[in-house]
């Protein structure tokens, strides 16, 4: 690892708060309201504020996280053991930082990860310089998940579906206080504002929340709006950077080929507003793809099959087998390298990778970091979690068997 390395070039990208501005519209229009119910003695005309009110935390909210438009602050950007420093001072100590990555555009960004803290976004020269300083903070730009996000699923959402998902919805609402409000029933009107604020946070939501892009080992995970899937690189068969038309505009995105002959596509802005480089998306999961068909085969290990036992049981014989006792009288004990190959294979079987890592933990500290590197980086929750628990200093063979009972529903 380098010792320390300084980017020249390089510039901080802050969020844009006049962004907020936007989002605060409609909670002056409720204020508005508000004030002409007051003015008025008309109670039923705040009504409709809370439906206001309401779009313009969500907005707010979201708009915040995507950052959509930050503002490039030029900066003395290092990196070294003890954490990221901006213009000589240690902004990020090492420890706090969950997760690192370039991604890949012009120019390439390099994205901190601090848990529940803001992400930090670093534009750097070109992707070398951005690897350069990962690896001095100790990440290996090859290992590491790319979290990313395209544009917002409503731009691949059929028209039909628009209507009847966030249209209708909204109309029905309307429909509901402007009668209500002519047969002057205050509880049809406040029934109807009610309908309007869910109505109008659903399609806000999904109007605002970006497409997550996750390049894993294993494959690629596809979350927005509660709908996530995951694309394993066995499956797909080719990626191409294509343009559509939809509601007059032009839409760009990125079509992936799966083997079964489905087309999954992932958009990633307008003309207008383009949230994720459509080519720098392919070169990324071509890159992946080439990664996971270069990696050395484990091939499958029996031992490590639970075969009907208990969990417990299962657990207890695996860190036998990684404490070096012998399988059974007839196979000899499992050497720690070869339990490793399975953990860090991303083909191998999720609760074979589990199993290793249970057997392997004991072992050796560094194994413990080599299965938390192997937790950071899969696309799966489920095996993610098993392998955490696998790491954790403290045994909690509770939680290890109730992650591993999650991890074989998940594949079964």
């Amino acid at each position: 690892m380098a010792e320390r390395f300084e980017c020249e070039g390089a510039a901080v990208l802050r969020r844009n708060r006049r962004q907020l501005l936007v989002s605060a519209v409609p909670s002056g229009l409720g204020l508005w309201m508000v004030a002409l119910a007051f003015v008025f003695g008309a109670s039923e005309l705040a009504i409709p504020a809370l439906p206001l009110f309401i779009m313009s935390f969500l907005g707010g909210v979201l708009t915040y996280r995507a950052n959509d438009d930050p503002i490039r602050v030029p900066r003395r950007i290092a990196g070294d053991r003890e954490g990221l420093h901006i213009d000589g001072r240690l902004a990020v100590r090492r420890s706090r930082i969950t997760s690192a990555f370039v991604q890949r555009g012009s120019p390439p960004v390099v994205r901190i990860e601090r848990g529940l803290l803001p992400e930090l976004s670093i534009e750097v020269r070109d992707t070398s310089q951005g690897r350069e300083l990962l690896s001095a903070l100790g990440f290996d730009a090859s290992r590491e998940v790319l979290r990313l996000r395209a544009a917002s699923g409503m731009l691949d959402v059929r028209t039909g579906e628009l209507l009847l998902k966030h249209v209708l919805p909204l109309v029905a609402s309307i429909v509901v206080i402007t009668l209500s409000a002519s047969a002057k029933q205050p509880l049809g009107v406040a029934l109807g504002a009610v309908m309007a604020a869910l109505a109008g946070g659903w399609v806000l939501r999904r109007a605002l929340e970006r497409t997550r892009v996750e390049i894993a080992a294993e494959g690629v995970r596809l979350s927005w709006a509660g709908r996530v899937r995951l694309l394993r690189y066995d499956d797909i068969t080719g990626v191409r950077v294509l343009p559509r038309v939809s509601g007059g505009q032009d839409i760009f995105g990125v079509e992936i080929a799966l083997r079964a002959g489905e087309r999954v596509y992932v958009p990633c802005g307008t003309e207008q507003r383009l949230h994720l480089d459509p080519a720098a998306l392919v070169a990324q999961l071509q890159e992946a793809r080439s990664t996971y068909a270069d990696r050395p085969a484990a091939g499958a290990v029996p031992a490590l099959e639970r075969r009907g036992r208990s969990h417990r049981a299962w657990i207890t014989e695996l860190r036998r087998i990684g404490a070096g006792a012998s399988v059974d009288h007839r196979t000899a004990a499992l050497d720690p390298d070869a339990l490793v190959r399975v953990l860090e294979d991303p083909d191998a079987d999720p609760a074979a990778r589990a199993a290793a890592a249970i057997a392997a933990a004991p072992a050796d500290p560094e194994i413990k970091q080599r299965i938390r590197i192997a937790a950071s980086t899969t696309a799966s929750p489920k095996l993610r979690v098993a392998l955490e628990h696998a790491a954790n200093d403290e045994e909690d063979d509770a939680a290890l068997e109730e992650a591993l009972a999650a991890l074989e529903r998940e594949v079964h």
